[in-house]
């Protein structure tokens, strides 16, 4: 490398990274144990996953994603959370899209810095940072999560979609998960008000105490809607009308 090459090298590394980012607004956390707890979320753009199901295929799909995703900074974004009027406690949630596709150790950092604590929502099967908060894991069967990545996780959710879709993600975590680490079980939103759905997965916490019911709390309340930066577009679940609205 020749010293004009090694000079812009340098000068790259040293430029702090840009996120893809889908959007970022101030709601609260609608799943999981910090159910109903403030968050300012931030929807990073891009999967490599996929899911069919997927209630933010406008985070990949070709279809649905928007012409102009802003690209911004980590102090840009805390700037970003600052006017949303967060408030100190405010959980930070990073969540996708698959917020794993980047190197988020820059955010972590920066909010850290200013008090805030910082939550991921992943599928888990890509490396993640060392020092986040809190980490959720959903695992997929496109791409089952790294076996650390089930050790390090505080929390699942599993998306129930089909009669052997929870015994399906237990024989994934089971194995790796940390023994109080809690699984929530969830229906896929195209079955939230399915019968057999539900049944199934009530008849699953009786059996095994672990297991907890869950579900996505802020489609009922619509609390995403009340922050202006919120993308309203209704985007069908994987991207395919015929699954249905996301929310």
């Amino acid at each position: 490398m020749n010293t004009q090459n090694q000079s812009q090298h340098q000068a790259s590394a040293r430029k702090p990274p840009v996120y893809a980012i889908y959007e970022s607004l101030l709601s609260f956390q609608g799943e999981g144990a910090f159910m109903g707890c403030a968050a300012f979320i931030i929807r990073f753009s891009g999967c490599d996953l996929r899911c069919s199901w997927c209630d933010q295929a406008a985070t990949w799909h070709p279809r649905y994603k928007p012409k102009d995703v802003p690209r911004l900074s980590a102090a840009e974004l805390l700037q970003s959370a600052r006017e949303a009027g967060v408030q100190p406690g405010t959980i930070i949630l990073l969540s996708g899209g698959e917020p794993a596709l980047y190197r988020l150790d820059p955010i972590i950092t920066v909010f850290r810095s200013a008090g805030f604590p910082t939550h991921i929502e992943t599928a888990g099967h890509r490396p993640l940072p060392s020092c986040v908060n809190w980490i959720t894991v959903s695992p997929k069967r496109e791409n089952a999560p790294m076996p650390e990545n089930i050790r390090r996780a505080n929390e699942f959710r599993i998306t129930v979609d089909g009669p052997d879709a929870i015994d399906e993600a237990l024989e994934v975590i089971l194995p790796f998960a940390y023994e109080k680490a809690a699984i929530f079980l969830q229906p896929e939103w195209s079955l939230a008000r399915d019968p057999d759905t539900l049944n199934q997965i009530t008849e699953a916490t009786k059996k095994n105490p672990r297991l907890r019911a869950g579900y996505q709390l802020q489609k009922i309340y619509r609390s995403d809607f009340l922050d202006s930066r919120f993308h309203s577009t209704v985007i069908p679940l994987g991207g395919d009308e015929l699954r249905g609205p996301s929310i």
